[in-house]
């Protein structure tokens, strides 16, 4: 029952450990400390720790599936604004989707926003002063603002499943006129709740409603 000197025992790469309850000077007895009972707790433990490193390796499983979750998060919400979101087979780094809007007669329209999704709190920094700052890969920025380009909606969602959005274009040309010729390298996050009354908001604006 003495587990820490059968520890210790083992430790040493000791096969026996001499009885406690024994009389030292009546040669006491000595345990075997590779019984069958002890080969079975060895074995318990062992399982034990195979179900921890399942369970461990389920987590991770799920950690990296967070960005499917979102994608049909905001599917969900898009659909219920009665808009439509699909998805990009084999998306550009950078693009993972669309959102189309419909008119007031439920016609498909042809415009509405790219969208960038991002799961997980390390993709904002948040500086001393409490603002949130978006870092953005080098192509981005051609990718997001380049003349021409359909605008883009940033979409971060948050460890604890808050969804916020921001479009993204506005910020880097923002950002490009604040400093012309110097490359967009981040931009404040200036995120809202992404909503269904966000979604027919974004629409309003799109469609000049």
């Amino acid at each position: 029952t003495h587990r820490k000197a059968i520890d210790l025992a083992n430790a040493r790469k000791r096969s026996r450990i001499t009885c406690t309850y024994c009389d030292p000077d009546d040669n006491p007895g000595a345990i075997d400390l590779n019984d069958i009972l002890e080969r079975q707790l060895v074995n318990k433990e062992g399982e034990a720790g195979a179900d921890r490193a399942a369970r461990k390796a389920h987590q991770e499983i799920t950690s990296a599936s967070k960005e499917g979750v979102m994608v049909g998060e905001v599917t969900t919400i898009v659909f219920a604004a009665d808009q439509i979101y699909y998805t990009i087979p084999e998306p550009d780094e950078g693009i993972d989707g669309e959102i189309q809007f419909r008119d007031a007669g439920k016609n498909v329209t042809g415009l509405g926003y790219r969208v960038q999704l991002k799961s997980g709190d390390s993709h904002l920094r948040t500086r001393r002063n409490g603002t949130e700052v978006f870092p953005m890969k080098e192509h981005y920025e051609l990718l997001w603002a380049g003349e021409g380009t359909v605008p883009v909606l940033l979409i971060v969602r948050s460890g604890e499943g808050r969804l916020r959005y921001m479009n993204a274009t506005t910020a880097i040309r923002v950002a490009q006129k604040a400093n012309p010729g110097k490359p967009v390298r981040q931009i404040t996050f200036m995120g809202e709740e992404f909503t269904r009354d966000a979604v027919l908001h974004l629409r309003d604006e799109r469609l000049k409603l």
